[in-house]
């Protein structure tokens, strides 16, 4: 399916008093729970209908808004496709960890659990593709190197930013298995790309993941709790927005799943039920949904 252009109008902003209520609000968000004290309300008094890519967030504007729908993403089949290339010569077991470095997707945790168990373990490697351009590149190394806990390791890699979609289509395709263990997010795109594209991989069992990611796809690691977002970066304790909590694993579990997920792997390389996502989830779907919600409710 090739991308459509969509005419972007100017509108008022979800979270002004004033607002507009009659326009539709689509929201792709990842902030975690508690934040709908917040914001939500405002989201919910300024529009007449509410889209959400989460089923979980869908939830939480329940309790405001008696016109919320939730319409899962799809596979972007433009951009990404098997390659079915063969990247490392040596029989290495690669994992893939991507998105945007930051607490709320627990990354400098699951890299320390990451490198206790695997680390320098030539059988196993791990590509971090985590490029934050809302971080200084300084900063930026520096979360890589207290994520490594200050050590080396000669099988795991930190990518820089790949600016084309057929980069990051072979980094996709390159991984075995991809680690999902966010926090809180609107859907896990790379995760479920990756899935798509019949990969294996181990999920933290909450938010959106919940909407795609399962048993038979996916090795599932249960939440052990909830842990406060803030970061003094991204999330303020304190501020207007963005206050609230991520949920969080126990580490001795998240090991576990890598595990389980290299047995599949070395069962087989191709995660069949994984693929099958991609003729459930297309943009097709997602367009024709959004479009009926807008005739219905015009």
């Amino acid at each position: 399916m090739k991308p459509i252009k969509i005419p972007i109008q100017p509108s008022t902003p979800l979270y002004q008093p004033g607002g507009n209520p009659k326009q539709t609000a689509i929201c792709i968000t990842a902030n975690p729970p508690p934040i709908r004290y917040f914001l939500y309300p405002y989201i919910a008094k300024n529009n007449k209908n509410i889209i959400t890519s989460s089923s979980f967030c869908k939830g939480l504007f329940d309790d405001f808004h008696p016109s919320t729908h939730f319409v899962p993403l799809g596979f972007d089949d433009y951009h990404f496709s098997r390659t079915d290339k063969e990247y490392f010569k040596d029989g290495r077991i690669t994992f893939n960890l991507a998105g945007k470095f930051e607490k709320r997707k627990n990354h400098k945790k699951v890299i320390e659990a990451w490198v206790k168990k695997f680390g320098n373990n030539s059988k196993y490697s791990l590509q971090c593709a985590l490029h934050n351009p809302f971080l200084k590149e300084e900063r930026l190394r520096q979360s890589y190197v207290d994520a490594m806990l200050g050590r080396k390791f000669g099988n795991v890699m930190f990518l820089s930013f790949m600016r084309e979609n057929k980069l990051y289509n072979d980094y996709l395709n390159s991984g075995d298995i991809v680690i999902g263990m966010s926090g809180g997010e609107g859907w896990g795109l790379p995760e479920f790309q990756s899935l798509c594209l019949g990969k294996h991989a181990v999920i933290l069992n909450c938010s959106s993941h919940k909407d795609w990611a399962n048993e038979k796809n996916s090795v599932m690691v249960k939440p052990s709790g909830k842990t406060e977002v803030y970061d003094n970066i991204f999330f303020k304790k304190g501020a207007k927005f963005n206050q609230g909590s991520i949920f969080t694993f126990n580490e001795d579990e998240f090991i576990a799943g890598c595990e389980e997920a290299i047995k599949r792997v070395e069962k087989d390389k191709l995660n069949k039920e994984g693929v099958k996502l991609k003729e459930k989830f297309t943009y097709e779907n997602t367009a024709n949904k959004i479009l009926k919600i807008l005739e219905n409710n015009a």
